[in-house]
């Protein structure tokens, strides 16, 4: 009798698995070629066959034929009804990570990406309170890492004659898996103003753009728009397999001319500078260094890595180490005793040449609290950064935020509420990654007293640091954020962000948002009570019908630029920072007078300042330490022209000092030098007249640590 009891409990046992295996069935959405990102793991349809609704979360586990599993997540609870539905990652989560193989953690947590390799995924449904397997589904994926494209001709800064067809090439990627057909996008934008290549594809709309090219070069062609003389033009190329982005190159610019008028290119330094930025008492620049022209044959990874080996390192800086080692490359090449094999081609070389010569980040001034670099309180002379490949940089009062060109966010400095954003309240001497989510990529920051702001490449604004004041647009649920978080009540498209000591600013589809502190008017609105001088969330402060193209915040007042070329301001009056004879607060944003024409706009702590297309500087406010530089001390509310200055294209400032940059890449500061802000070589209290900062004939030269 037992044994009949057994057997059947052993039935109903069997049965019950048995059904519970097949009620559930689970379908993959199998990734694009060449590619596996966190998101494809959990892109999952799932049916119930049963009748009753199931509690069930899904595994997810990843596989590489070497290593094994390397990933191993689960999702939330779900209940799912009868029948079929669609789940993504975010219907999922929150996703917890289980494990993540030791070599795959900082790529995969940072990016939400995984190195090359063989990988088999698989989803596994599992009931709730048991943990039974429902349901599964896998697929094999093999993924290779490309080199991105490399621009070729024109080369970055060149002249093009006026009607000519300029011929467009590139070096492809490498490694192309075999069978990978490759297509490239070519696209080309007019630069306007004082833009950067950078900048002007971000923003502006294609001057010329042409996709499913299968070879690494075009002419321009015929029937296309031609390029207007006088003008400049950025371009880039993207390479796709599909409809799959593969990777983008850097972004080049050319110049137009007439050929009646042939160009007399200015002397290029030895660093040219594309992007400046200062603190209250320092100053930072990115330059690129001049290139060494390189030889086709030597960007050939066997030569190079051989020519780099045997090269001694103190031959007068990476210049002429790169130099060098071309040179002895080339010679190597010569030799037909060795292999002229084409592996890795030109990716190895273009890593190196970037890493060691563009966008290398310069920084001067007050260092008390290593805002700066290294451990002297004060740099008297620009000194070079550990970062490189930076195109985006922003100065806080005593911390300081950069962006690389592969979107990542780096802080250093002063720490004392998160401002730095690694998720911890410590000093940092050196640059630290800012602690954003994985896989997003940024492309601007902002820095106030002891907040930070960023944007990422899907143009949403993130925030950190101090929230005492609302300046984080969080609402007033936390004081203190030590992790980005994003800024829900902005949509997607915002163009700028800017940050005051304690108030936010926001550029979305040509209108101004503005959020936290209202104590000087500085959200552009009268308080009706105690309520209105903390402003939580983000507030329209521009009307409808008017757009605007550029913010700053000074310290308790905004300046907006509108496309007329007019200038607007509100916020803390006292020392004539917005307006003449309109009292110490303006509530609501009014025009500055007597500006027109203007293309770029800076907000110091008291005094305002703006550029006009004829490279004209203007400033009004304080002027204690001499940031007019006309040699007196006199105020001002209405704008006073900065003399002496010619050919400027942008201008930002610090706390009490004032920096330009030129078209020939040279910058001129002057105003406040207490913290060797002016980058003189001196600690003088005021630099009364513009001047080239340290080691400067003309333009300036920039020396290295």
């Amino acid at each position: 009798m037992w044994r009949n009891v057994l057997a059947l409990l052993l039935t109903v046992a069997a049965t019950t698995i048995a059904q519970g295996l097949g009620q559930i069935q689970v379908r993959l959405f199998r990734p694009p070629p060449n590619q596996l990102r966190q998101a494809d793991l959990w892109r999952v349809q799932l049916t119930n066959l049963g009748k009753e609704p199931v509690r069930l979360y899904l595994q997810g586990v990843v596989t590489e034929a070497r290593d094994g599993e390397v990933i191993n997540a689960r999702s939330a609870v779900i209940v799912l009804p009868p029948g079929t539905r669609t789940f993504t990652g975010t219907e999922l989560s929150p996703i917890s990570v289980d494990r993540v193989h030791p070599r795959y953690r900082e790529l995969y947590l940072r990016t939400g990406e995984v190195p090359a390799g063989e990988y088999t995924v698989c989803v596994y449904a599992r009931a709730a309170e048991t943990g039974e397997e429902l349901g599964s589904d896998c697929y094999e994926q093999t993924i290779q890492r490309l080199s991105p494209p490399i621009l070729l001709q024109p080369a970055d800064g060149d002249s093009i004659p006026e009607g000519q067809r300029p011929v467009l090439s590139w070096i492809p990627p490498s490694p192309v898996p075999p069978g990978m057909q490759l297509t490239y996008t070519v696209r080309i934008v007019e630069m306007l103003g004082q833009q950067s290549p950078y900048d002007a594809m971000q923003s502006n709309p294609a001057f010329f753009e042409r996709s499913g090219l299968t070879v690494p070069m075009l002419q321009y062609p015929l029937d296309a728009r031609p390029f207007q003389p006088g003008r400049a033009y950025a371009w880039k190329v993207g390479a796709y397999a599909g409809q799959v982005l593969l990777g983008e190159s850097e972004i080049w610019s050319f110049r137009v001319f007439s050929p009646r008028r042939p160009p007399t290119p200015p002397p290029r330094p030895s660093v040219s500078v594309s992007a400046l930025a200062a603190g209250v008492a320092h100053s930072l620049a990115v330059g690129d260094v001049r290139r060494v022209p390189v030889h086709p044959v030597a960007l050939r990874t066997e030569y190079l890595l051989d020519a780099l080996d045997r090269q001694p390192t103190s031959t007068g800086g990476e210049e002429a180490l790169l130099r060098a080692a071309q040179d002895r490359a080339l010679r190597r090449a010569a030799s037909p005793a060795l292999p002229q094999t084409a592996a890795g081609t030109a990716s190895l070389l273009a890593r190196i040449w970037q890493s060691y010569l563009k966008g290398a980040l310069y920084a001067w001034g007050d260092n008390s609290r290593r805002q700066a670099t290294g451990t002297q309180p004060a740099l008297l002379n620009p000194v070079r950064t550990q970062l490189t490949n930076v195109v985006a940089v922003a100065g806080g009062y005593w911390h300081t935020l950069a962006v690389t060109s592969d979107g990542q966010l780096f802080a250093w400095g002063r720490n004392d509420y998160g401002q730095l954003g690694d998720g911890t309240l410590t000093d940092r001497p050196a640059p630290v990654q800012v602690a954003h989510p994985m896989g997003k990529k940024f492309i601007a920051v902002a820095a106030g007293e002891r907040h930070s702001l960023a944007l990422d490449e899907e143009r949403r604004v993130w925030a950190w640091g101090i929230n005492l004041n609302r300046e984080l647009g969080l609402g007033a649920d936390s004081m203190v954020a030590r992790r980005p978080v994003q800024v829900r009540q902005l949509s997607v498209g915002v163009s700028g962000i800017a940050a005051g000591v304690a108030h936010s600013m926001a550029l979305l589809r040509g209108q101004v948002w503005v959020w936290g502190s209202n104590f000087y008017g500085q959200a552009g609105f009268v308080p009706q009570g105690m309520g209105d001088f903390l402003v939580s969330l983000p507030r329209r402060v521009t009307p409808e019908g008017q757009t605007f193209l550029a913010i700053a915040a000074g310290d308790y007042h905004c300046v907006a630029l509108r496309q007329d070329g007019t200038v607007w301001a509100w916020g803390d009056n006292r020392s004539g920072q917005v307006h003449p004879d309109s009292g110490d607060i303006v509530w609501t944003p009014v025009q500055v007078p007597g500006l027109t024409d203007i293309i770029d706009i800076a907000a110091g702590s008291c005094f305002s300042v703006a550029l006009a297309r004829d490279s004209t500087v203007w400033v009004w406010g304080n002027n204690g330490v001499g940031t007019y530089a006309d040699g007196t001390r006199r105020a001002s509310s209405a704008p006073v022209r900065v003399p002496g200055l010619s050919g400027v294209v942008r201008v930002v400032s610090g706390g009490s000092h004032v920096l330009a940059l030129k078209a020939d890449g040279t910058i001129v500061a002057w105003g406040n030098n207490n913290a060797g802000q002016l980058g003189r070589g001196t600690q003088s209290d005021v630099a009364e007249s513009p001047a080239l900062p340290p080691n400067a004939a003309a333009p300036v030269e920039f020396g290295g640590p």
